[in-house]
């Protein structure tokens, strides 16, 4: 189980590498890359062999201090996913000497407090050194992974589905094993049942690796063409309802009617879901001229219990009923009011519109008796 997890991530890492072409994945690779590091070293041979060459107790440091800069990169990425402007600020200089500070601190613990076995939870010669070392290792972990979490859940409740969301949920589960593993470390510390401990705290550490695997590997999969090309696909149908419903109000907008067929490549089925989000937003601005300035805020205002991607669906929904509505009822156009705003990218933007043509299917306004279009 172990190797395999081992080799996953080692896949991950050297995929990740080569295609790294922004900060947000640098760091992501950054991590991965450690965590592989990490897990090679958690391999019993290979930390057997490290204390053989060093001294008992120095595989364990070098394990923390490869999960150490995957924790802090992760952390890095997931500031580039949530707070890109806060990232581009981060200097690497202060991450650089958390990880020197922390490291000198373990091995100098190691080297002076003499551990007895390579389990470092079994007595020492000298406590104090001991507890200096678990004090200062589990306190980083408890940070580090108490506030990936934190922004783990935060970005993953206000974002809609997507792999990037997938990948966040896997990462927070990844980031829970990891605080699991530290009150397993505690227990052990403190009862001094190294034996029990070791064997629960082991267990959650595997989980931690798989869970960050499957992080990394996810994106990998999304991104193969017939995975692609059915994700799209599927999206395009779910866009097709919305798209349909729109096409009434100006059907010249529409280059051509949607394929009612799977494209057999990848090209064509993106660019076909692509043309659906934009026609579907020039017909959204087109009904911006049947409402008024305060329409829009007006919507968003009464979403306010829910997540933010959710509030965004909600609001988007109510706001196309007012505006079908009025156009349908034969109100005079006026100037263009605010319109819901575009997502980021179209990726997001399709996830968006997805979730309102699912509103509107299932809460339509009554049909229209003059067009018999039911909206």
């Amino acid at each position: 189980m172990l190797a395999v997890l081992v080799v996953a991530l080692w896949v991950g890492a050297i995929w990740r590498g080569a295609t790294a072409k922004t900060p947000q994945s640098q760091a992501f690779s950054r991590s991965v890359l450690a965590l592989a590091a990490a897990a090679t070293i958690y391999i019993p041979a290979v930390s057997t062999a490290i204390t053989d060459a060093t001294t008992i107790g120095m595989a364990s440091v070098l394990l923390y201090l490869a999960a150490a800069v995957a924790a802090i990169e992760m952390l890095q990425f997931m500031l580039w996913t949530t707070h890109p402007q806060a990232a581009a600020r981060t200097s690497a200089v202060p991450r650089m000497l958390l990880i020197t500070a922390l490291t000198l601190t373990l091995a100098l613990a190691v080297v002076v407090g003499h551990p007895s076995a390579a389990n470092l939870a079994q007595p020492w010669a000298s406590p104090a050194w001991q507890a200096v070392f678990w004090a200062s290792w589990l306190m980083f972990v408890a940070v580090a992974l108490g506030r990936m979490l934190a922004v783990c859940l935060s970005y993953a409740r206000r974002s809609g589905p997507s792999p990037l969301r997938t990948s966040t949920i896997l990462l927070a589960a990844a980031a829970a094993s990891g605080l699991a593993y530290a009150v397993a470390r505690v227990i052990a510390w403190m009862s001094q049942d190294s034996w029990h401990t070791a064997a629960i705290s082991g267990a959650f550490v595997v989980l931690l690796l798989a869970f960050l695997a499957a992080a990394s590997l996810w994106a990998l999969v999304a991104r193969i063409p017939a995975v692609r090309t059915a994700s799209d696909w599927k999206a395009i149908n779910r866009l097709r309802p919305l798209w349909e419903l729109l096409q009434t109000t100006n059907p010249s907008v529409a280059l051509s009617p949607l394929p009612d067929k799977r494209p057999s490549d990848g090209v064509t089925s993106r660019l076909a879901l692509y043309r659906a989000d934009v026609e579907i937003r020039d017909w959204m601005y087109g009904l911006a001229a049947y409402v008024d300035d305060t329409t829009w805020q007006r919507c968003l205002d009464t979403e306010t219990g829910s997540s933010r991607h959710q509030a965004e669906v909600q609001a988007t929904t109510q706001w196309l009923k007012a505006a079908l509505t009025s156009s349908l009822s034969g109100t005079h156009q006026g100037p263009t009011a605010a319109c819901p705003p575009v997502r980021e990218d179209i990726d997001a933007d399709v996830r968006l519109l997805s979730d309102v043509a699912a509103q509107l299917k299932d809460h339509p306004i009554p049909v229209n008796t003059k067009t018999g279009v039911t909206v």
